[in-house]
């Protein structure tokens, strides 16, 4: 049986292949990352907030395979959000 931190480890690495996945077909490439968020940090917090949302409504409906998807989607979030930290242009 996979550790807690391999199963973490595993979860993340599909969630950032999800985002390379988007990179390279065209999704991303229209509009750069930081005109998708023009107000930064409200716009990425506001993200993370309806994909939490979203999460618990699946939850409640049992419908657990969107549950997954929308976790996948906090992680990528969380990520976009701690990208726009590191870069310091605010």
């Amino acid at each position: 049986m996979p550790s807690f931190v391999e199963l973490v480890r595993e979860e993340v690495e599909l969630s950032l292949k999800i985002i390379d996945d988007h990179s390279h077909s065209g999704e991303n490439e229209t509009i750069p990352i930081d005109k998708m968020f023009p107000h930064g940090l409200s716009d990425i917090a506001f993200m993370i907030f309806t994909k939490a949302a979203r999460l618990i409504g699946y939850e409640i409906h049992g419908n657990l395979d969107k549950v997954q998807e929308e976790a996948r989607d906090l992680i990528n979030y969380c990520g976009f959000l701690l990208a726009f930290f590191h870069r310091g242009d605010w």
